[in-house]
């Protein structure tokens, strides 16, 4: 029987059973494959701006003062964004594939709406006026330079909350998706190293022109290599495939430079092993 929009319908199949089979998480410091009914929200709390965080939260307390006071009238319109982002977020919760907050982006369009609704009450009811504004202007402030501070690595951002070290919170796509490798390379040629080993964690391709007379040694998992270690914070964390802990034998050096967010350069003399 022809059935409109099959790649639809396959979507939602090859979705299903990937979504039973499961997917290797992390959040906290922990690995699973059925994932957690916090993640979203653990997500939210550490990838969100605060100043963003803060009125959305003063809107949804307006909202619901609102709606109390307007109960007379229709006010499902006012209402709507933040119902609706609340639905999406419960509809999420539930989910056992917890790749990143890249799955739950929609909810912000929402919230900002809800924010700017906390933002426009906060000027309405504060007073001095001058206060208000001083307020939301400091607000909106703080939002900008959080967001300037990460220029341009917009995807390995994280608010305030997780200190220096987001990738005890998460890594996945929110801290690691590969997109250091370009800076890696800057980074080998600026010290003349000629030889690296390398535990990337991502599907860029790994080309000679980028490395230019550097041999470029994969990283297995558990080799205890030394001289120039390179190694990506979602091997650090999540190792290879099943193998959660292949490169903590690195956890108690402390690595001699940064590649971008996400990447991690060693240099573990030869006596040392």
């Amino acid at each position: 029987m022809p059935v409109p929009a099959p790649a639809f319908f396959e979507g939602i199949k090859d979705i299903a059973g990937y979504e039973a089979q499961g997917q290797k998480t992390y959040l906290l410091g922990k690995i699973s494959y059925a994932g957690w009914w916090y993640f979203f929200p653990v997500a939210l709390a550490v990838k969100t701006p605060l100043p963003f965080l803060i009125l959305t939260g003063v809107g949804f307390v307006f909202l619901m003062r609102d709606a109390r006071i307007s109960r007379r009238r229709p006010s499902w319109r006012v209402l709507a964004p933040a119902v609706s982002s609340v639905v999406v977020l419960l509809v999420c919760i539930p989910s056992r594939i917890q790749l990143g907050l890249r799955h739950i982006l929609p909810i912000y369009p929402l919230l900002a709406a809800v924010a700017g609704y906390g933002g426009a009450k906060l000027l309405c009811v504060i007073r001095p006026r001058l206060v208000g504004l001083s307020l939301v202007g400091a607000l909106l402030s703080w939002q900008a330079f959080s967001c300037a501070r990460v220029r341009p690595e917009y995807l390995a951002y994280f608010n305030e909350l997780p200190s220096r070290h987001p990738e005890r919170f998460l890594v996945h796509s929110d801290l690691d998706w590969g997109q250091d490798l370009l800076r890696l390379a800057k980074v080998v040629r600026a010290r003349g190293i000629k030889r690296l080993s390398l535990a990337y964690y991502g599907d860029a391709e790994i080309r000679p022109e980028d490395f230019p007379d550097v041999q470029v040694h994969p990283l297995a998992p558990y080799e205890r290599a030394t001289g120039w270690i390179a190694v990506s914070i979602g091997r650090l964390t999540m190792g290879w495939a099943h193998h959660y802990d292949a490169y903590s034998w690195l956890a108690h050096d402390k690595p001699v430079a940064n590649a971008g967010r996400s990447i991690r350069l060693y240099y573990i003399p030869p006596t040392a092993r």
